[in-house]
């Protein structure tokens, strides 16, 4: 492996494990989606076992099952919406961890005990490596958005497994796959901000590598990376495709350069004037929340 690109996200963690098909517990008939699992001992966790997922946990299996429906469905739909080039088998399994209190995730996950995870994903030669997700469970309320958000980076990882998903676009899709209820979080916040003047300039938020570096920062790059993405596809009408093509000339073009490949006659401070516009009229929940920090490295 020449190069891989390791993404430690704000909210699960995600580890290797070999591709395989769990059928202790056998789907309904008429299931769309393959929600199959069986009880297995991992890495000294109890865990089920899926299709494409190992949940471990602690404490009671019964709290654990819905889990396996839902991270398989959830995962289904967003590869479905987003991924045109996908495959029907992974290369790993994406392990998902589970721990009942902030400190047993701060142990667990090597991360601040005030984040709910972490995704930790290994890319190289066009393949995923590993997929890992470390989640706080301790709040019922948090942990199917969260995963939500974190399930996208995981996907999103099997388009972008050759050349690196730029950092603003990777949240910037995951926030604007969030339950409605959390995207309406951050839409007053960057009213007052658009309407102060005080937004990140968008070629400062496109070009972030190193990630925010205080929690206002934070707050607006999360939120306005997942308002340009809800702009490109409820305003100029772009399609999921469209989106991730427009992503890839990102990465290799730059965000001004992007802009004009892909609509045609308008320039990026004509676009950011306008999104700003757009931003301080919207009166529709806008697709925006808070999403913990994001740090990526390269391995050699």
């Amino acid at each position: 492996m020449n190069h891989f690109a390791r993404c430690l996200a704000g909210f699960l963690i995600l580890a290797t494990a070999s591709a395989g098909r769990a059928a202790d517990h056998v789907c309904p008939a008429g299931n769309k989606t393959c929600c199959c699992y069986r009880p297995v001992r991992h890495q000294g966790w109890a865990a089920l076992e899926s299709n494409r997922f190992r949940i471990h946990y602690t404490g009671p299996q019964e709290r654990a099952v819905p889990l396996v429906t839902f991270c398989e469905e959830t995962c289904e739909s967003l590869r479905s919406r987003w991924i045109d080039d996908r495959r029907e088998t992974w290369s790993c399994k994406c392990d998902i961890y589970l721990y009942p209190t902030a400190r047993t995730f701060e142990r667990g996950a090597r991360a601040p005990a005030e984040m709910w995870g972490v995704a930790d994903l290994e890319i190289g030669e066009g393949r995923v490596w590993k997929r890992r997700l470390h989640l706080r469970a301790d709040n019922e309320d948090k942990l199917k958005p969260v995963l939500t958000h974190e399930m996208t980076h995981v996907v999103l990882a099997e388009h972008f497994c050759r050349k690196p998903i730029p950092r603003w676009a990777d949240e910037g899709i995951a926030v604007f796959s969030e339950p409605p209820e959390r995207q309406q979080r951050m839409l007053g916040f960057l009213k007052d901000e658009a309407a102060q003047k005080r937004l990140l300039p968008l070629k400062q938020v496109t070009s972030m590598r190193d990630g925010p570096q205080n929690e206002r920062e934070s707050e607006l790059f999360y939120g306005q990376s997942g308002a340009v993405i809800e702009y490109l596809v409820s305003h100029h009408k772009l399609s999921e495709k469209d989106v991730l093509a427009f992503v890839g000339l990102c990465g290799e073009q730059g965000w001004e350069r992007a802009i004009t490949k892909t609509l045609p006659g308008m320039t990026a401070s004509q676009f950011e004037s306008r999104w700003k516009e757009w931003l301080t009229t919207r009166e529709e929940a806008l697709v925006t929340s808070v999403s913990p920090r994001e740090q990526v490295t390269l391995l050699p």
